[in-house]
């Protein structure tokens, strides 16, 4: 079919003039001059005419999709087809089987290279497709007016179907797109606003025409004397009729627009003149369709939320105040959004009435969120004093801050700003710790203050004398809070914090004092998940503690007033029970040997786990250990890694339980002689059968046996042999209950 069209074409004259005039009807042996968006196939039963057309399938995963004739690939594949900028007359054919419900649009797609992406523009009514079975096909028409079509743009024409409901397939062919020939220059055009000797306000002044049939670009020229371009010289392309120019206060401008095309341009245009007042008159931004729209805007202190359908929001009465210099976090939220929105915003900042490029700062969008975040920096040279912020965003393209976009959809909002010289920043007041507070946490505390609307940043002083800087010197924060480390216990300190900007510090900012406790405050820590895998028994250093509890909030259990005694230079077995446990579950256990409050990398210990019942190991205390009581942390996490070396405090993913205990350590050598006697006893065989035997009872005042679960399941009195016959196979811990109190417990293995 391809070729006889061509053929009568030719014959009758027509392929002598450069213009599109084309059937796509899919038939063609070379398919590449077709694009497809979602999922489409080229298929017979799709064909309107000949033997093939285009079949897309639409679904809720894919509800967006088309064909499209890409006119750059048939300029390629056929180059006796060339755009001639002037109007095309576009159509397609198509028809469908039961069951899907949308609308078919037929549409004009132009290429963004910088964004990579297809902007879509209708140029018929949409058809409106009911879950009924079309098998005749019908044809929908429409026009591309003069100049939309630009040379060197990538264009492509078809259909494109937005899905409401259903599935099922949809059928295409007949792709036509027939460009007028013209071989005359254009008439000259009107322009229709401003009105000739008007008065309008300062700012954007929007240049309106009315279109000029064949013209494909018009030549704009604003100046301040009759006939200038001092304003504006330019040459507006794309069928846009309207173009905005800077116009000043109190002033008189003159306006002339010429249509043009590839014959020439107009002859004997006129133009108009109109003047300005000292008012301030910002553009007006419009939208096709509010699909994408916001719901809440956050920056400085504006927090403006509103569910308004309005193309143009005007929130002008709502005004934020910053300072020129600065830079402000801003966070848009979508009520409304798509992969593919842009953000930008503009703050007029030199006050001219002009959302100019320089003025504007392009968001980062998520669609997860739903929010666009970025920061918006008021330049040092700001003018002082109130203006306005613009909000504006596209659908797939980047906004522009006057008139229609390039989607057709989206939404704007405006603000007041005031803008503010900025200046030297003044004293702020320290809110934590309060001024006098005693019992303050060691060896970590934190300071926080009020913020200063001129501050960039903060000096933070410390030290352990009035004025000293000892512990802090001016180290600098950028937020309104410090993390005091290494603070000793039971000290005084003396804090400042001085806010400072570009400009200089802060003057006169007093100091506050603050005493530490008497003991360390130690981090905390918490798991994810507490309902399995939990320590049932500790035994190390004379502590043989059970614990039943399967749920406690946040995985912790406090047994601080439970106490273990251990030498310094001295290597002690720790065996933890576990209960409900996993064969991932791993232990590691921390003791603050040198009693600064903070459990480091070098005071840990990972134990062996034992199947999913138990862990052990061996703890070393260092031979310079700070003598006293400390504390140790025991933590269990279902994982193979375990919970690490640096990972003493804070939230434990999945499964687990911590346990904190206090650990007394003594000088070398100084335990009671039955605390060291107890390192000579063993217990055997081991694997035993029913009886078990105690190499050395002496000093023992009774004996307790518990099962993996820290049950205990027999209490007997000292003997060198014990008779465990009623108990079941299985690992067992043995405990040596002395007479000076402490506790000697060995692991055994009934068979």
């Amino acid at each position: 079919m391809k070729k006889f069209l061509l053929s009568c074409f030719l014959a009758l004259g027509i392929g002598a003039s450069a213009q599109y005039n084309y059937l796509g009807n899919f038939e063609e042996t070379d398919v590449s001059i077709y694009g497809q968006f979602g999922t489409g196939t080229i298929t017979a039963a799709a064909a309107c005419s000949g033997g093939f057309g285009g079949q897309i399938s639409p679904t809720a995963a894919v509800p967006q999709t088309g064909w499209m004739l890409m006119l750059d690939e048939l300029e390629v594949a056929q180059p006796t087809q060339t755009n001639n900028s002037q109007a095309a007359t576009v159509s397609i054919k198509y028809k469908k089987a039961s069951g899907p419900v949308g609308t078919l649009y037929l549409t004009l797609f132009q290429y963004d290279e910088v964004e990579d992406i297809w902007n879509i523009t209708p140029i018929a009514a949409g058809v409106s497709l009911t879950s009924a079975a079309i098998t005749t096909c019908s044809t929908v028409t429409g026009t591309i007016p003069a100049g939309v079509l630009e040379a060197g743009k990538v264009y492509a024409v078809g259909a494109f179907y937005v899905r409401s409901s259903g599935t099922g397939n949809i059928y295409m062919d007949d792709i036509s797109i027939v460009q007028d020939v013209v071989t005359t220059a254009p008439n000259c055009t009107t322009i229709t606003a401003p009105a000739n000797n008007s008065t309008i306000g300062s700012g954007m002044a929007n240049i309106v025409w009315a279109a000029a049939p064949t013209a494909t670009s018009y030549k704009l020229t604003v100046g301040t004397t009759a006939g200038g371009s001092d304003v504006y010289n330019g040459v507006i392309t794309g069928g846009v009729t309207n173009h905005y120019v800077p116009v000043a206060k109190n002033s008189v401008y003159y306006a002339k627009v010429v249509p043009s095309n590839t014959n020439g341009d107009a002859t004997g245009c006129t133009g108009i003149m109109f003047n300005t007042d000292n008012t301030v008159a910002y553009c007006t931004p419009t939208s096709t369709t509010v699909d994408e729209k916001f719901s809440k805007v956050v920056v400085a202190d504006i927090n403006q939320t509103t569910s308004s359908t309005a193309a143009y929001v005007d929130n002008t009465g709502v005004t934020g105040h910053v300072i020129a210099g600065k830079t402000y976090p801003i966070t848009v939220t979508m009520g409304t959004g798509y992969t593919g929105d842009i953000v930008a915003v503009w703050i007029d900042a030199n006050q001219n009435g002009a959302f100019e490029d320089g003025e504007r700062t392009i968001l980062t969008y998520s669609n997860s969120t739903k929010q666009a975040t970025g920061n918006i920096a008021v330049p040092s040279g700001a003018l002082i004093g109130n203006t306005r912020m613009r909000i504006r965003v596209d659908y797939q393209a980047t906004p522009i801050p006057c008139g229609g976009q390039a989607s057709g959809y989206g939404q704007a909002w405006d603000f007041t700003v005031n803008i503010a010289a900025l200046a030297l920043p003044s004293c702020t007041t320290i809110t934590a710790p309060a001024d006098l507070a005693t019992g303050v946490s060691a060896p970590s505390a934190t300071l926080t203050w009020n913020a200063d609307t001129m501050a960039d940043s903060y000096k933070v002083y410390v030290g352990t004398t009035a004025g000293g800087t000892n512990v802090v010197n001016g180290t600098v924060a950028t937020t309104t809070s410090f993390a005091l480390t290494n603070l000793s216990k039971n000290t005084t300190y003396y804090a400042k914090v001085v806010p400072t900007n570009t400009l200089g510090d802060a003057t006169g900012c007093s100091e506050i004092s603050f005493t530490t406790g008497t003991s360390w405050t130690y981090c905390t820590a918490t798991h994810g998940t507490v309902n399995a895998d939990r320590i049932s028994n500790v035994n190390f250093g004379g502590i043989n503690n059970p614990s039943s509890a399967t749920t406690v909030t946040g995985g912790y259990e406090d047994f601080t007033s439970v106490t273990g005694n251990v030498e310094a230079n001295g290597t002690y077995t720790m065996t933890v029970a576990i209960a409900s446990g996993n064969a991932n579950d791993r232990v590691g256990v921390w003791v603050d040997s040198n009693n600064n409050g903070t459990f480091e990398t070098t005071e840990y210990t990972v134990l062996t786990t034992s199947g999913t019942t138990s862990a052990s190991g061996n703890i070393a205390i260092p031979s310079n250990a700070v003598i006293g009581n400390t504390r140790m942390r025991v933590r269990l996490q279902r994982s193979t890694s375990g919970p690490g070396a640096a990972n003493a405090c804070g939230n434990l993913t999945g499964q687990g339980r911590t346990q904190d205990y206090t650990v007394n350590i003594v000088p070398e050598g100084t335990l009671a002689a039955s605390d060291i006697n107890k390192a000579n006893v063993a217990i055997y065989p081991n694997p035993f059968k029913d009886v078990l035997r105690i190499s050395d009872v002496k000093g023992v005042k009774s004996i307790s046996v518990n099962d993996m679960s820290g049950r205990q399941v027999k209490t007997l009195a000292p003997s060198a042999e014990i008779n465990l016959s009623s108990l079941k196979e299985g690992l067992y811990i043995v405990n040596l209950q002395m007479e000076d109190g402490s506790i000697k417990s060995f692991k055994a293995i009934k068979k």
